[in-house]
This record gives C-alpha cells, structure tokens and sequence, in this order.
C-alpha cells in the first residue's frame, strides 16, 4: 500500500530530500509502534472504583517527601511544595512557592499559592442534601506519598470515609501532585440514599485572576457570573486552570485520565468559582452540572477517581495557558488508534472518483456554454444518497482545494482520471464560470441548477480556502510543465486585492462584495444573508490571508506580499492576540469564538515566524496552538446506542480526537485533522515532544469516525459524520449524519503536505531523524510557497488540452 507514495522521479527545488530524509543523514531505526491500540468495537468499561493503592507509582525519582516539623508535612516536586497542615487537630492544604528557599523552610503569606483549608468534602442524598466538609484528620507517610484520611457521619447516622492518595504520577510532570480519592460507605442507614464527593483549590477573597477552561472561558470570566459549571465531556480536556495576575502563581485541577460512562453517573463536574469571597476551582463527582447526581449508598458501596493538581509560576496569563494545557495533555496519556493513514489518504482520493460529477451549463446573459465539475454538498451516511450539487469554492464546499488534492494523487500514482478530475474542476472555476471579479475578489459559491454564481458575499475565509487550494494546484501544474496561467492570473488578482485593499492599521475585513469593498446590504443586489453572520467590518479575519500572502511572497519573491503579511501580522499582534482568543472561522456562525479561527491563527503565526525568525511569534503561535488544541476531546467516553449509522464508532469511545465547532458550545466535528501538519512542524521548531504527541493523536485519532477500514458499515470509506453533539450521551448530527467536502480535505491535505514536503506522512517516522536534519528540512520547505515536489507520471501526455 504505501509504495504507491515512492514514485519520486525528480526533485528540483526538493533535492534537499533525498540529501537529508534519503541518505540516511541523521537517521535511526525505525520507531517501534507497538503503542498503537487497533480500533475495537467491544463494550466501553466502567470504572473500577479500586484503590490499588500498592500500584501507585513509588516516590523515588519524581520528588521527594519531608517534614517540616510536627505540624507540617511536604510534598516537594521542583520549586512547588504541597503541605499539610495541622491546626487543632485537623489538615489544611496548602501550595507553596519554594524557588530560591530551602526546601523546609515554613510557608510565608508571599510564597502561598493557594490553598482549601477543608479538602475533604462530600455530598449526602437525604431527607435533605446534606453538605459535610472538614480538614483531613490523619495523614499518613506512604512509599507512593501520603494517605490523608477523614470520616463523617450523616443526620441519619451513616459513615462515609474519605482516603486521599497522594502521590507524584508516573509521568513526572515538574509541579504535578496527583490525588487518588477514595469516598467509601462503611454505614450505610436507609434515609440516606446518594454521595457525592468534591475536591477543590483556591483562594480566599478577591483577587485579580485570570482563567483558563478549554474552548469555554480564556482570560476573562464570564461577565455577570460568579461561578461556572460544566460537565466534564463539555470540556475536551477536562481541567481548569486560574491565574493570579498579581503574583503570576498558577493553579489547574484535571480528571487524570478518567474512565467516563453515563451507566451508573459515573461523569464528573468542573466548576469555576470567581466571586468576592473567594476563587477556586472543584471537581465534583458525580457531576453536578445540570441536577446534582450521585452514587446509591450500601454499605460497603465506593468510588475511586484521580486528579491532577499543577502549580506553576508564570509571567503571564499566555505562558500560563501554554504550559497548563500541555501539562495536562501529557498527563492524560491518550491512547493512539492504529490507523493506516496511508490508506486513509488512498480511499479518499479514490472516492474522489466515485463522487464527482459533471453537468452541463449555459450562462443566460452571455450564451457561454461549458461544464460544472464538483464533489456533491454532502452524502448522508444513513443510505449513502447524495446531496444537492451546489458548490463553495472553499470553506464547507473546499472544491478547488479539493481539486489540487485529485491533481496530487493523479500525478503520484500515474492516475489520470484523479489527475483529469482536479484539472477540469479548477478550470470550471477559472476558465468556465469565471469566478474572478474585476476587482480581484473570487465569487465563492455557484448553483448547478442556476447555471450560476449564488447571490452570496464573499467571506474572507471562504477567498483565502479557495485561492491558496488555487495556488497549490498551480505550483503543482507549473512543475510538471502543465500550462495554466489563467490560473496565475487567477492567484495574482487575488493577492493584488489583498495589497491594494488593506486597511490602514494592517487589518483585513470579515466580508467583501465583488466591488472590492466591505460587504453591505444589497450590494451588487446581494441581501445580507440571515443570522447576522456578514458583520463586514469585523476584523477578526486578519489572520486569515496571512499564509496566503507568504506562499505568494514565495511563489514570486515580490516583497510587496511579505510586507502586508507582516503588516497583517502587527494587526494580530496588538489587537488580537492580548485577548486571547480568535473568532470568525465558521463563516455560517455570528463572528464566535471557534476553532478554525484558531487554525488560521496558527498559520498566521508560523508564517510571520518562517518570514522573520522573530521569537514573538513564536509565542504567538504557541498561545494559538494551545487556544486552539483545547477544542479537541483528548479522552473517551461511550454515547447510547442510536438507529443512526454515524453513531456507531461513538458507542465504543471513539469521541477522542473529535473537535469542538465554536466556543462554549456542544457541536463536534473532525476539522482539527487539517493541523497535524502544522503542530508536526512547530515541534521541529520547538523541539518540545509535546507537540509531536499532540501531532500524532491528531494524525491517528481523527479518522477513528472515518469509513476508512470498511468496518463502519457506510457505503463509501472515506465517509466521516460533521456536525454532531454528543456531551449528554445521546449522538444527534446534522443530517441525521453526513459527510460533507471539507471532510475529505481536513483528513487529506496534511497527509499531502507529509508526503510532498518531507517524503513520509507518519509523524512517528521523524523519530528516525534528528532534529537538526527535520530543521534543516523545515528551513527549505519554509512556508510552503516554492517549487513544488515532482514526480515521475506518464500520463501527462494524455491530459485534455
């Protein structure tokens, strides 16, 4: 199967490939994957609610424990101390900031993180519900940590007992101590019918802090509310983390690594505390999100959970966010799905094929007569029927880049009908219907059945899909000697719009009409569409041309496209980035927070750092990476069985590597399989394996609601549901399930950029080379604009002139 990938003729610009990843140059034995788990369809377990407390890892190597003195008992892991202390009788918990003080030394106001004065903490289910909390009343020195123990009893006489395992985890994460709580029944009376526990950290009082709650809250909390709750599958990675602007001490909580059912409640809660009285952050379990739920009382009835508590001192909310995200990403420990991503690659571009159609058209104001080609809206999983042939050059409909991708793989694999498809759908485009405005803006959305371009605005977004998938394919025509220029023509009026039309202070707008000019009502006799989604003058978009302008910059060597990317970027810099968060991706949502926002952001930093070497982007990109991977769910959890086809691999688990759409919503989809390329290459640059883990659970887990193997039961392989929700446990999707364009290139155009970049698509085949030879590599490849990879394809003399 992958030898079809190693018919490299020549090499160009891209001799520096087989000097570096062919010659062996930096080179190791090939990485073993035995981690890799096989897609399974058996039964999701439960939790196993045992303590196992003898298989906690030992103390030796990850820190260290002490005694400070009989009051006062220490777990120290770097410059962060957790100390239990004892006042009448009773254990307080405390963080402590240790840099540049011994070890021993006593906690002082200035170095006290944060702290919860009573750590034990549960719920009763009674007459009443009934809250019962106090400090630990033992501790007790274990080879893994400390046993901090408590008991209660209820109004109605039962006894709960509280075990809190302390211990550092296996992971060795710097500032990490993880908690084993065990809440166990040892009485149980018949009034009493539910528990639940709760653990939590903070501080007393106000303060100036900031927060961190993946793809929900960043930076600021939500403003009018003192607390916010969320169920732990709303989150993909379940923890919290709060930042104290003042003193730069950093606090997050997280389920570490749980097993998560909706059988029995077994879900938890994370809540956000920020009121006048105090700040914190609490797990609880069960949930409590929407109605408090609980686990029943029997004598001898328990449940057994792990945490993650991390402290840090950071110099500002973005470091904070970083690090906290990453930290506790490594700590989760994900699972790797064995997909064939070579074989992912090869039944996509093969139901290309299968998907395309082509229609005959006449414009009724010229007579021009010509031929549409394109990949349907969408193919309902259910029966595999397919949708109306309405096309968007980018965004949801991705039929130019699409078309690049057919041109690709034609050419790898001497494949002329791929390579005929891709050709005749960019001409359509081009040639045929003419999509280029006088002005320079592409119209963006053509109906079959109009004979036509939709009265529709053009999203910037929408412009930028469609002219770099244009621009690739040129770059791609170009090297193997195929003429086109209508298409550099194409490329060129675009980016001369670009230059042309940016605003002063370097920003793009979010809508253009065909005039050149922010979109508004009726312009061109366009109605704005519904739902308030135009919002033309926001310039949240400013990211988005960036890339663009750079592979222009590249393509040309005319500086005028680097100086507005940079331009561009200065925008970003000062006006977007100090927030934290990046809005406008999803051009059918109101200008939202969302994810794709937050890929462009990605791309927008990379370039200006590829253009400038300077570190402040480098920052950037890493704050727009973690912004950005908070969207992914990056752990499992079964949802009920359903009478739709799409549900199927979501019974099992199969949620990780799913992605959230917008901000502080429920909807998911596979969008986030574009960027395993891009964090594959800010681990070049960083060095930091975090994000090669990252690249490779996005590379491997994405396709895991994918067709690709044929044993999901869809009529086509390459089919992958879009927008679905599944955070209560019930699988809803849009169209009772459906593939729509964007699909098939989000799980492909990585897999292309691998393979033309650096000759493999796996990103655990790096681990072969050195990083100085991947850098080396990276630095040619620069921002992706140059020459393109040939290959050696006989069926180039047979194309259709």
């Amino acid at each position: 199967m992958r030898n079809i990938f190693l018919k490299i003729a020549t090499f160009t610009l891209f001799a520096w490939i087989g000097l570096f990843l062919f010659s062996g140059c930096g080179k190791t034995e090939n990485p073993d994957l035995s981690y890799r788990v096989p897609r399974s369809f058996t039964e999701f377990p439960l939790p196993s609610n045992r303590i196992d407390s003898d298989k906690l890892p030992k103390v030796k190597d990850k820190g260290k424990l002490i005694n400070i003195d009989n009051n006062i008992l220490s777990m120290v892991n770097g410059d962060y101390r957790l100390d239990f202390v004892k006042k009448d009788n009773n254990y307080s918990l405390e963080l402590v900031y240790i840099k540049d003080l011994p070890s021993t030394a006593p906690a002082t106001p200035d170095r006290l993180m944060y702290a919860n004065a009573f750590p034990a903490e549960v719920y009763i289910k009674s007459q009443t519900t009934e809250n019962h909390f106090s400090g630990y009343r033992e501790i007790v020195m274990k080879d893994y940590g400390f046993l901090a123990q408590a008991e209660f009893k209820t109004a109605a006489g039962s006894k709960i007992t509280v075990l809190d395992h302390y211990y550092f985890p296996k992971e060795s994460e710097t500032g990490v101590f993880n908690i084993r709580k065990a809440v166990i029944v040892t009485e149980a009376k018949s009034a009493d019918t539910g528990f639940e526990s709760i653990y939590s950290i903070g501080s007393k009082g106000s303060g100036t802090y900031n927060w961190f709650v993946p793809n929900n809250i960043f930076l600021n909390f939500p403003s009018g509310l003192t607390s916010k709750v969320f169920r732990e599958t709303q989150l993909g990675l379940p923890m919290m983390m709060m930042y104290n602007a003042d003193t730069g001490y950093t606090v997050s909580l997280s389920r570490y690594q749980p097993i998560v059912n909706y059988i029995d409640n077994n879900f938890a809660s994370l809540t956000a505390i920020n009121s006048k009285a105090e700040a914190k952050i609490e797990i609880a379990y069960p949930s409590l999100d929407t109605s408090r739920k609980f686990h029943p009382i029997s004598e001898g009835a328990q449940h057994v959970f792990d945490m993650s508590l991390c402290a840090t001192r950071c110099e500002d909310y973005n470091t904070a966010m970083i690090s906290a995200y990453n930290t506790h990403f490594n700590l989760q420990n994900q699972r790797i799905v064995d997909t064939d991503i070579y074989e992912v690659y090869r039944v996509v571009n093969e139901d290309y094929k299968t998907f395309l159609h082509s229609k005959a058209q006449k414009d009724e104001d010229t007579g021009k007569q010509y031929t549409s080609y394109g990949l349907p809206w969408r193919i309902t999983i259910q029966d595999g029927e397919f949708g109306p042939l309405t096309y968007q050059a980018g965004f949801i409909g991705q039929q130019i880049p699409s078309a690049y991708q057919m041109m690709l793989y034609g050419i790898m694999n001497n494949d002329l009908k791929s390579l005929q498809n891709g050709l005749n759908v960019i001409d359509f485009w081009v040639i045929a219907a003419e999509f280029m405005s006088l002005a320079g803006v592409p119209r963006i959305w053509y109906d079959t059945w109009a004979d036509g371009f939709r009265e529709y605005p053009c999203f910037i977004r929408m412009a930028v899909d469609a002219m770099e998938g244009l621009l690739d394919a040129y770059r791609l025509a170009k090297a193997h000697n195929i003429n086109r220029y209508e298409w550099y023509d194409a490329i060129e009026m675009f980016a001369n719009f670009l230059v042309n039309n940016q605003n002063s202070d370097g920003s793009y707008y979010r809508c253009y009409n065909y005039d050149g000019g922010p979109f508004e009502n009726w312009d061109n006799g366009i109605e704005e569409p519904p739902g308030n989604i135009a919002q033309s003058y926001r310039k949240d978009s400013t990211t988005m041309p960036v890339r663009f302008l750079g592979k222009m910059y590249e393509l040309t060597g005319d500086a005028k496209y680097k100086e507005a990317a940079l331009k561009a970027g200065e925008y970003v810099y000062q006006n977007l980035y100090p927030e934290g968060v990046y809005r406008g991706g999803t051009c059918d949502n109101p200008n939202r927070i969302d994810k794709e926002a937050g890929v462009f952001a990605m791309y927008c930093y990379d370039t200006l750092y590829t253009l400038t070497a300077d570190d402040k982007w480098l920052s950037c990109l890493l704050q727009a990476t973690a912004f950005t991977m908070s969207t992914v769910q990056v752990f499992s959890f079964p949802v009920k069985e359903s009478d739709l086809k799409a549900a199927y691999p979501l019974y099992y688990g199969y949620n990780d590597g799913m992605s959230f759409i917008t901000g502080n919503n429920n909807g998911l989809d596979n969008y986030i399989a574009f960027i395993y390329y891009e964090l594959f290459r800010i681990y070049i640059i960083t060095g930091d394996e975090i994000y090669l883990k990252q690249a490779e659970l996005v590379q491997q887990n994405t396709k895991s609601i994918m067709n690709w193997d044929g044993t999901l039961g869809y009529k086509y392989k390459s089919l992958v549901a879009e927008a679905s929700t599944i955070y209560n446990f019930t699988f809803s999707s849009a169209s009772d399930g459906a593939w729509v364009t964007w699909s098939s290139v989000a799980n492909i155009d990585p897999i292309s950029k691998m393979l033309t970049n650096f000759g493999f698509a796996d990103v655990a085949e790096a681990k072969k080379y050195d990083l100085a030879t991947l850098r080396a590599t990276l630095n040619t490849i620069g921002i992706g604009g140059g020459e393109h990879r040939t290959y050696d394809c006989s069926c180039l003399a047979d194309i259709e002139k």
